[in-house]
C-alpha cells in the first residue's frame, strides 16, 4: 500500500492537538454564548498563539466548527467526548488526534453515513435510553418557520458545501486551466458556466495575484442575485446593502464597468473593503451613494440584499444558529421590509428591485414579499426562468442547499408600474 501523502502527525504531537482541542472548543464556546462569532473568536485565538502551525491550525478549525455543527447531539459539558463524538461524525478519514479525543478507540469517522445513521451511532455511543433526532441539531423554533421541508433543510444543513468561486465574465477558461496548473480541482456548474466550485480546503489565497484576478470568492446562491438583477451596461443601479461588495462587484463585471452602482451600507468598515476590492479588482463605476441626495425614481435598478437571520449559510456558520433567536427573526422581518420600502422609492418607472435574505424562514421571505406587494400596488413581482434550473417563477425564486450544495437565499424581482 502506497503511504498517505499527508501522514498525520507523531502520537505525542497528537495527544497535544487533542487536549488543545477540547480547551479550545470549550472557550470558542463561552464566546459564542456571548454573542460572538465562532470565527472571530477562532481567530483571535490563533493570533494570539502564533505557536500553531497549519496542521494545527487546519485540525482545530475544522473540529470547532464540527462541534457547533452537531452541538445538539453532544453532552452538556464541552469535553473530550463531546469534542470526539463531534469530530467523528464529520471526519471521512481517520485522524491520530481525532482518535486521541476519543481514547478509547469505539469511535470511527463517520463523516460518510446519512443523518439518521449519524443518529444512531450517537445515541449508542453515549448510552441514551432516548434516541437522539435530527430536530435536536437546531433551536426548537426552527423547523416550524421553515418554507421547505424540516428533514430536506437538516440534513443539508450537516454537510459542508464546497466553496464557490464566480470567474469574470470571459474568463472562465483561462480560470479553470490557472486553477488546474496549481492542482486545484474545479466542476463547473451545469448553467452557470461563470460558478466553479472547489472541494474542501484549497490553498487560494496562496495563488499568484495575476490568478487571484481572475475570479471572486462568490456563493453559487449570491450569484443568482446578480444574474437575476441582469444589468445592462450603461444603468444605474444602486446596492442598499452593499456589504463588503460581492454583489456590487458581479453587477460591475456585468455591465462590463460602464455605468454606474451607488452603494450603501451602515457599516463603514464594509464600504472601505468594498472600495478596496473593487479598485482591486480594476472597476470604476462603484460609489458611495449620497445620503443627501433628495429622493426620487432615479435608478434602473436596486439590489437590496438585507440583513437577515442567516438560516441559509447555517452549513456553514453552524455556531450561528445557537445565537439565533425566533425575536430575532421577527426583528429582521420588520427591518426587512423597512429597508426594501424606502430602496423601492428609489426606483425609475419601469426599474428593476431584486431582493434577497440568504435565510428559508416563511417570515423574511414570502410573508415580507407579500407585504410589500400590498403596501406598494405600483410594483409587481416579475417573473423569469430559474438561473439554475431553467423552470418557470413567478419571480420568487428559492436556491435550495441542495441546490449547489451551497448556502440557502429567497429572491424576489419586483418591476415598478
Amino acid at each position: 500500500m502506497n503511504p498517505s501523502p499527508h501522514p498525520g502527525p507523531r502520537p505525542d504531537v497528537a495527544a497535544r492537538q487533542a487536549a488543545l482541542a477540547a480547551a479550545l472548543a470549550a472557550r470558542i464556546a463561552d464566546a459564542v454564548a456571548e454573542g460572538r462569532p465562532a470565527d472571530a473568536a477562532l481567530q483571535e485565538y490563533f493570533r494570539a498563539h502564533p505557536e500553531c502551525g497549519s496542521r494545527d491550525r487546519r485540525f482545530l478549525g475544522d473540529l470547532v466548527f464540527s462541534f457547533f455543527r452537531w452541538r445538539g447531539w453532544l453532552p452538556g459539558t464541552v469535553q473530550c467526548k463531546a469534542c470526539a463524538l463531534a469530530w467523528a461524525l464529520d471526519a471521512e478519514a481517520p485522524h491520530p488526534a481525532g482518535a486521541a479525543l476519543a481514547g478509547d478507540g469505539t469511535l470511527f469517522p463517520a463523516g460518510r453515513l446519512t443523518l439518521s445513521e449519524k443518529a444512531a451511532l450517537a445515541t449508542r455511543w453515549l448510552n441514551r435510553a432516548d434516541p437522539l433526532r435530527p430536530e435536536n441539531l437546531v433551536p426548537a423554533w426552527v423547523p416550524g418557520c421553515l418554507a421547505c421541508e424540516a428533514d430536506r433543510f437538516l440534513d443539508a444543513i450537516q454537510r459542508r458545501p464546497p466553496t464557490w468561486l464566480r470567474v469574470r465574465r470571459g474568463r472562465e477558461g483561462v480560470a479553470r486551466a490557472a486553477l488546474e496548473r496549481e492542482a486545484i480541482t474545479v466542476s463547473a456548474h451545469p448553467t452557470v458556466p461563470s460558478a466553479l466550485a472547489v472541494p474542501g480546503s484549497s490553498p487560494l489565497p496562496r495563488l499568484a495575484a495575476d490568478i487571484r484576478a481572475l475570479f471572486e470568492v462568490q456563493d453559487l446562491a449570491s450569484q443568482v442575485v446578480g444574474l437575476l438583477a441582469a444589468p445592462r451596461p450603461g444603468d444605474h443601479w444602486g446596492d442598499a446593502c452593499a456589504g463588503s461588495g460581492g454583489k456590487a462587484l458581479h453587477l460591475a463585471d456585468l455591465m462590463d464597468d460602464r455605468g454606474r452602482i451607488s452603494v450603501s451600507d451602515v457599516r463603514a468598515d464594509a464600504l472601505r473593503a468594498l472600495a478596496r476590492r473593487a479598485a482591486r479588482a480594476g472597476f470604476s463605476i462603484l460609489h458611495p451613494a449620497d445620503p443627501k441626495r433628495a429622493g426620487g425614481p432615479l435608478l434602473d435598478g436596486v439590489v437590496v440584499d438585507a440583513p437577515c437571520s442567516g438560516l441559509g449559510t447555517w452549513s456553514r456558520n453552524p455556531d450561528a444558529r445557537w445565537r439565533t433567536a425566533w425575536a430575532d427573526v421577527q426583528r429582521l422581518a420588520a427591518r426587512q421590509l423597512d429597508i426594501l420600502s424606502r430602496a423601492a422609492m428609489e426606483l425609475k418607472a419601469g426599474g428593476r428591485l431584486v431582493y434577497s435574505v440568504c435565510t428559508l424562514t416563511r417570515i423574511e421571505t414570502l410573508d415580507v414579499t407579500g407585504q410589500f406587494l400590498r403596501a406598494h400596488p405600483g410594483f409587481r413581482l416579475e417573473p423569469g426562468p430559474h438561473p439554475l434550473n431553467g423552470a418557470d417563477t413567478d419571480g420568487r425564486f428559492w436556491v435550495w442547499p441542495w441546490d449547489g450544495p451551497c448556502d440557502g437565499m429567497y429572491i424576489a424581482r419586483f418591476r415598478r408600474g
